[in-house]
């Protein structure tokens, strides 16, 4: 969460998203129509709340009169629309300022980015004599024009397929998953309060919300960015709406609890490693020695190298991750036992005071959170190749920093405030650089593919 809220490029657009949701949602109808009894009557008020449509070309088609005729949105479907409307509002805004520019790029460039990005086959480059004419100010605005003409492209493609689709498969496959899982809903509802688990559920996103957002202590104070303290925190709040939505489950509903632990069983079995000894192939790890040992003699220490480095490297992160969550756990357990006790009145503090706590509260703060597979996320992110900032220059990286100030940006162009700049967030996403293991791919790949696929490539060969 804290990653994915706070660290990642992404984070702050992530956040509005969720707090645009959060505010057109219909919690408190939902709750209503959650408190009916009847499990058939509450589904048929739910699917009515969230998929009905109201509109004349509804009307005309029940009646016969019209087919195919457009029906209009559904409230989750206005929700959805109404979103990214909003961020197209944004986006335009945007637009509009580039227009204004001085050194804007010209009207054939604007009018080919448009063409080229509305055309269903791209072709492959622009003109090119009229981008060599464009100076340094035009091109990086012409690359910014076509970032935000391309970011409305996709949300105006997000609400055709999802809202203005005919037909709508949106409606019509949440009907179909909610007939499918209606066995499963009935015993729920039967065994739950579902009207406060919307409550808890409502609390637990407004509360995230509000962690998400840096805590300025006063005028004039740097922000404090939120730590992965402060998200443990929330989860420690709300871990007794959790406890108490599946007490009721494991209490009243029986024969969900059965069908969850034969689900288990089922599972475990499924992934378990069965290798008798009369396997008619033998086991991957096996089949990848023969591979190897197969390979040049220069080749195989190539290899061996490679693989000595990459095994150095996923320990290094993966005990990076265990030695984070040894802080983040001693770093909650000092913060709990320093709160007051409840009754004891405590005197107000002076200025020197609270500016001492604060900064006894940051050395006591995790920015960069555990887990290992997020070392190699960031490290996909950092390689992948990314539009060239000059016009006929190499290739940028996830990891360049012009890169990352331009991700951080949210869809009104500004840098959200999250008490954490690039630069430290560049900082705090370094992990342990993995090695080159271009030989073992080159030399191994095509094969362990081939084993995946079941195909006995080692024993034709012999």
């Amino acid at each position: 969460m804290h990653y994915t809220l706070v660290l990642s490029p992404e984070g702050p657009s992530v956040v509005r998203l969720i707090e645009n949701v959060n505010k057109l949602a219909p919690y408190g109808l939902a709750r209503q129509t959650l408190r009916v009894g009847n499990v058939a009557t509450m589904m048929n008020g739910m699917m009515k709340l969230l998929l009905a449509k109201v509109s004349i070309g509804t009307l005309t088609n029940w009646i016969g009169i019209s087919a195919g005729a457009d029906e209009g949105m559904n409230l989750l479907q206005q929700i959805i629309s109404t979103v990214l409307g909003w961020d197209k509002r944004e986006l335009k805004k945007r637009l509009d300022k580039i227009d204004k520019d001085k050194n804007r790029p010209s009207n054939d460039v604007k009018e080919a980015i448009k063409k080229w990005v509305c055309e269903e086959s791209q072709p492959e480059h622009l003109q090119t004599r009229d981008m060599s004419k464009m100076s340094e100010e035009q091109h990086s605005l012409a690359l910014e024009y076509l970032s935000l003409i391309l970011s409305i492209r996709d949300r105006d493609q997000l609400v055709q397929v999802l809202c203005r689709s005919n037909p709508d498969h949106l409606t019509q496959g949440i009907r179909d998953a909610v007939a499918a899982y209606e066995p499963l809903i009935r015993q729920v509802h039967q065994a739950v309060n579902l009207s406060d688990t919307v409550s808890d559920f409502q609390a637990f996103v407004s509360d995230m919300l509000k962690v998400c957002k840096p805590d300025k202590p006063g005028v004039g104070e740097e922000a404090v960015a939120p730590s992965v303290e402060d998200f443990l925190d929330l989860l420690h709040k709300h871990q007794q709406s959790l406890h108490k939505f599946l007490h009721q489950v494991t209490k009243n509903g029986v024969e969900i609890s059965e069908w969850f632990r034969v689900w288990c069983h089922d599972t475990a079995t499924h992934f378990q490693h069965d290798t008798p000894d009369d396997a008619e192939f033998p086991p991957v790890i096996e089949m990848m020695a023969l591979a190897f040992e197969k390979l040049p003699k220069d080749d195989q220490e190539k290899v061996r190298v490679e693989l000595d480095s990459y095994t150095e490297y996923l320990n290094k992160i993966h005990e990076g991750s265990s030695a984070r969550i040894r802080e983040v756990v001693q770093n909650d357990a000092a913060r709990q036992q320093s709160k007051s006790t409840p009754g004891t009145p405590s005197p107000s503090p002076s200025v020197s005071t609270h500016k001492e706590s604060i900064s006894a509260q940051q050395s006591k703060r995790t920015m960069y959170g555990p887990g290992a597979y997020l070392a190699k996320w960031q490290d996909l992110l950092d390689k992948t190749e990314i539009t060239p900032a000059k016009a006929f220059g190499s290739p940028r990286f996830g990891s360049d920093k012009s890169v990352r100030e331009e991700s951080s940006k949210d869809v009104d162009g500004n840098v959200q405030d999250v008490g954490v700049d690039v630069e430290e967030k560049i900082e705090q996403s370094k992990a342990a650089i993995p090695p080159k293991t271009e030989t073992t791919l080159s030399a191994l790949g095509p094969r362990f593919k081939a084993i995946l696929r079941g195909e006995d490539l080692i024993r034709a060969e012999v």
